[in-house]
């Protein structure tokens, strides 16, 4: 009887016996049949084989099982001159009726409507009706709990959390680079998009700027990459991730900074009496549930001190004030000096000028090397500051305040984005400007550029100011900044005292595409970040819980940095990210994967959890698991909905070697992290469970059961009985706008067969 499913038989051509040479055959249970099929081929075609020699011995040229990839369909055989064309390289195409009809490419996949797949649609608007936040949860009263328990308990948590908090990236990243750019069907994919966004890592498009302890670069650019980032407090290590193609919006501030986000990105928002700030707090509110006129909180800036010039950059200064007032003639730079301006003079370099008794003209073009308009954001601060200078000489001006003993400065100028720049140059300085509209395009009165002294009509495009505050200015003055023009005075201790400057709010939201390429990153300590020179945080409820529980802050790095310190949550990690690279597997074995790591690696860490809930400990984290096991066993029942629905399965042999070696996988991790017995729970009974729950997963897709396995915690009878008759009936600040029922394709960890 043949398989649906592919392999490929490689055998030497006469002509050529240093390159193997692939035929792709439907797998056969028999491999002799593809053997014999291989050799009538050839005999067909005249050429001459000889399929029992050492050379060509077909069983160990077989690739693996997992060569049941649908692309893999292609019969590729001679031409009749006895090669095979294409290089074995070289991609194919596969057509409409090999490819597995939810990947076949569809050009209404943009379009919701109509709904093809019922099933799935329901289950994601299930997936939406329980909808919840990290901050609905209440964990006032767990730090007490945690300190009751027994070193040994303590310890089981924290392996737990560290796995949870390290696995979510992994899922993160399978669903955008795999399923969500396979999978053609809108519901499937819409599933899917809410499962990134629950999962609590929110992004920003590819061109968006983020803050580096090295200075700013396009997040797109730093892709799987480690670097460290500013996250409000300290840097911090991250690794870039490409999390999907997702609807943007457009967030503008009023300090004239904006940034291109997905509805789920947290945003630092501070709420309360904004009269009495001491009563203030900060809330992580959503881009889709924020509000015109909302206020940021105050964040803090870091000074980006370890960067060197990453080439030459001359005469900063010259560069700034060119920036400012310089033009070109004849494709070449020129600066004019008018009035006071004619005094800057000593501070330029030129190879001749011309002088009247209106101004001072020079041509610069062998003193600088970098365009009208570039800023140095990602060079030494001594570079930094001498660029300011000059820009600040040429287009700036001095306001003093209101006890005339400091000066704030304005800089104007008609290119915003060039402004842009500029303010996030000062955000690596650990300065917060602002830019401001001027005055709109029109006709306005101006002095004549010529040194007369006269006025005349000009027309006038709109004109940007950008604020630096007195408090900024001492900052900047105690770093070495003295521009040669504008007279600064500051008073000593003015850096120290509070920010007097406005709050940052929120201008305006507006969708700007519904599909674009978007990435970012999982901070592990304060679970924020810089982006556009803008702090936003990211959901992180696993990270959040050992913040909470863990007060030594090496322990507490060391699991939120699990992968690289705990083997037997590394082995996990490493089972699930290789199926994301995997180019080899089909669908239908990466999808069992997937299910795999929601339904088997998460069950026994679920139990556990529900071990506490029955001791009366830790109600927050019991809320959140609540919470968390209901997500991803509706993830495990929306892997089973689409794995019926495919025409090539994984064979019951393959099938069961993958679960054999996740199930050991997880039987290692369990062994390190219950060292010793507990009331009702120890490493035993908790590989009972895994292999229980291994059971009912091999009957929902359709196998057979592998280890026979009964439900040895009692505990989670009246866990999985709470859940069906009252977690649809709670309100949604604690989880659920529906009042469904479960089925019986529902994964539940509890039923018995």
């Amino acid at each position: 009887m043949y398989s649906p499913d592919v392999v490929a038989v490689k055998f030497v051509d006469e002509t050529d016996f240093s390159t193997p040479k692939v035929v792709n055959y439907s797998k056969t249970e028999d491999l002799d049949v593809a053997t014999h099929i291989l050799k009538d081929d050839s005999a067909k075609l005249g050429v001459q084989r000889n399929m029992e020699s050492d050379r060509v011995d077909a069983k160990e040229k077989m690739l693996t099982e997992d060569a049941e990839s649908e692309t893999l369909t292609e019969v590729r055989r001679p031409n009749r001159s006895g090669s095979f064309g294409k290089s074995d390289n070289e991609s194919h195409t596969p057509s409409k009726r090999e490819i597995e009809p939810l990947l076949q490419p569809d050009e209404n996949r943009f379009v919701m409507f109509p709904i093809r797949h019922n099933d799935v649609w329901d289950l994601y608007k299930k997936s939406i009706d329980s909808f919840w936040k990290a901050e609905d949860l209440d964990l006032s009263k767990d730090p007490t709990d945690w300190k009751r328990l027994t070193p040994d308990v303590q310890n089981f948590i924290k392996m737990v959390l560290a796995f949870f908090a390290a696995s979510d990236g992994v899922i993160v990243e399978n669903l955008a680079l795999r399923f969500m750019s396979e999978i053609q069907a809108p519901e499937i994919r819409a599933f899917y998009a809410f499962q990134n966004f629950m999962e609590g890592i929110h992004c920003v498009t590819g061109e968006t700027k983020i803050l580096t302890d090295t200075g700013y670069f396009m997040i797109k650019d730093l892709e799987n990459k480690k670097v460290n980032i500013w996250n409000g407090e300290e840097f911090s290590e991250v690794e870039i991730k490409y999390t999907g193609d997702q609807e943007i919006y457009n967030v503008k501030l009023s300090n004239g900074m904006e940034l291109d986000c997905t509805s789920g990105h947290k945003w630092l928002i501070r709420t309360g009496n904004q009269a009495h700030p001491e009563r203030c707090v900060t809330e992580r509110i959503e881009t889709k549930d924020l509000i015109i006129g909302s206020s940021l909180a105050r964040f803090k800036l870091p000074v980006i001190s370890n960067c060197d010039d990453p080439n030459e950059f001359m005469n900063p200064y010259m560069h700034g004030f060119f920036c400012g007032d310089g033009s070109y003639c004849n494709k070449y730079p020129i600066i004019h000096l008018y009035g006071k301006k004619r005094e800057l003079l000593p501070h330029f370099k030129y190879n001749s000028l011309q002088e009247n008794d209106k101004r001072i003209s020079f041509y610069i073009h062998n003193y600088i090397n970098k365009p009208k308009f570039e800023v140095p954001i990602n060079y030494s601060i001594d570079t930094k500051l001498r660029w300011l200078e000059g820009y600040a000489d040429s287009d700036g001006c001095v306001n003093l305040n209101g006890n005339k003993d400091a000066v704030s400065i304005q800089i104007s100028s008609i290119n915003f984005y060039f402004l842009k720049d500029v303010q996030l140059l000062l955000t690596t300085l650990g300065i917060i400007s602002s830019i401001k509209l001027n005055h709109k395009a029109e006709l306005r009165l101006l002095p004549k550029n010529d040194g007369s002294g006269d006025s005349a009509l000009y027309n006038c495009k709109d004109c940007y100011i950008l604020y630096i505050s007195t408090k900024s200015v001492c900052s900047l003055m105690k770093m070495g900044f003295l521009p040669k023009r504008l007279v600064l005075i500051t008073r000593e201790d003015l850096d120290k005292t509070p920010e007097q400057t406005g709050l940052i709010k929120i201008e305006s939201i507006e969708k700007i595409s519904d599909s674009e390429p978007t990435f970012c990153f999982s901070e592990p300590k304060l679970h924020t970040g810089i982006f556009n020179g803008i702090l936003t945080g990211q959901s992180e409820c696993y990270s959040l819980l050992i913040d909470t529980y863990v007060d030594d802050p090496d322990e507490k790095m060391k699991l939120f940095h699990a992968v690289e310190h705990y083997p037997c949550i590394k082995k996990k990690s490493d089972w699930a990210r290789k199926w994301i690279s995997d180019g080899r597997s089909s669908f239908a074995t990466r999808l069992l994967a997937f299910a795999i790591v929601e339904g088997i690696y998460f069950s026994s860490s679920f139990a556990a959890i529900f071990w506490l809930k029955r001791m009366n400990v830790l109600p927050g984290l019991c809320l959140a698991n609540e919470y968390i096991s209901r997500d991803e066993s509706m993830h495990v029942d929306h892997a089973v909905l689409l794995y019926k629905k495919l025409k090539r399965k994984v064979p019951k042999k393959r099938f069961v070697e993958i679960m054999k070696e996740a199930v050991e996988i997880e039987i290692d991790f369990i062994t390190v992290s219950i060292p010793c017995r507990m009331i009702g729970m120890n490493h035993d009974l908790m590989i009972q469970y895994i292999k229980f729950v291994t059971d009912r997963l091999c009957l929902q897709m359709g196998y057979d059961k592998i280890y026979n396995a009964t439900n040895p915690f009692d505990f989670m009878e009246f866990i999985s009985l709470d859940c069906r008759t009252n977690f649809f009936e709670r309100r949604v600040s604690a989880y659920s706008m529906a009042n469904k029922t479960m089925d019986d394709t529902t994964f539940d960890m509890n039923t018995d067969f």
